[in-house]
């Protein structure tokens, strides 16, 4: 009498490793800090260029009030209808005084180019000044000739979304880590179970066939002692009991 070899399996890990769900969880907390991080630096840079959008064009010599925001404020001249058509500008800082709620504020000339296509043509910066306040600023322009466009400097949106371009470009890195943590967590390798009755490598001694975790009723195997007789397994463990195979 005999019956199938008791089979010896290894134990499979259940549930998410630790790896994979610190890759979730880094991930998905990447891609919603950094969507409102977008949002927030498309929102600071794409301000300045929607109120210049929305201002109002200004004939030249003028003594007009003009309702600011605090921050960085710019004068813009047209200087043609296209930028390739465009030509030098005919007024500078020295023609331009500005006086806010608290009193006179200082103008001064442009470090780089900021420049904008509005309804009639071409605009380019040619003063800038900072506004302490949100209210009622008097802009006084001498020569005459020319249009303007008071309104925020274009890059000073680059500057208020400083913060926020870092918040997105490091939520871009987790996300990054994230994604190569869940690609980890699937390649790596795992425990693979023993196959009942599978002989040993190529090259390798045979090993005792004694089972630590069967995974069989009770009953009469081929003892791994002795293969001429069977010995009884009691679900638990091998007992005394054996008998010649028949």
């Amino acid at each position: 009498m005999s019956a199938p070899y008791p089979s010896v399996v290894t134990p499979q890990r259940s549930g998410w490793s630790g790896l994979r769900i610190s890759g979730v969880v880094l991930s998905v907390l990447s891609v919603i800090v950094g969507t409102v991080c977008g949002i927030q630096l498309v929102v600071k840079i794409a301000t300045p260029a929607a109120h210049l959008l929305q201002a109002q064009e200004t004939a030249t010599p003028l003594d007009t009030f003009f309702s600011l925001d605090a921050g960085a404020q710019s004068v813009y001249e047209r200087v043609g209808r296209t930028a390739s058509s465009s030509s030098p500008p005919t007024i500078g800082p020295g023609d331009i005084t500005v006086i806010g709620p608290a009193g006179q504020v200082p103008v001064r000339g442009i470090s780089y180019d900021e420049s904008i296509d509005l309804g009639t043509g071409h605009f380019v910066a040619v003063a800038r000044f900072d506004a302490p306040t949100s209210g009622q600023y008097r802009v006084q322009i001498e020569n005459g000739g020319t249009t303007v466009v008071v309104g925020p400097s274009l890059l000073s949106g680059v500057s208020r979304a400083g913060g926020w371009l870092v918040g997105t470009l490091v939520c871009a890195l987790g996300l990054l880590v994230g994604l190569g943590l869940l690609i980890a967590s699937f390649v790596r390798r795992r425990p693979r179970p023993a196959v009942a009755g599978a002989g040993p490598a190529p090259g390798m001694a045979q090993q005792p066939a004694y089972p630590q975790q069967p995974a069989t009723v009770a009953g009469w195997y081929p003892d791994p002692q002795a293969p001429q007789q069977l010995r009884y397994w009691d679900g638990a463990g091998w007992t005394a009991h054996v008998q010649p195979r028949s």
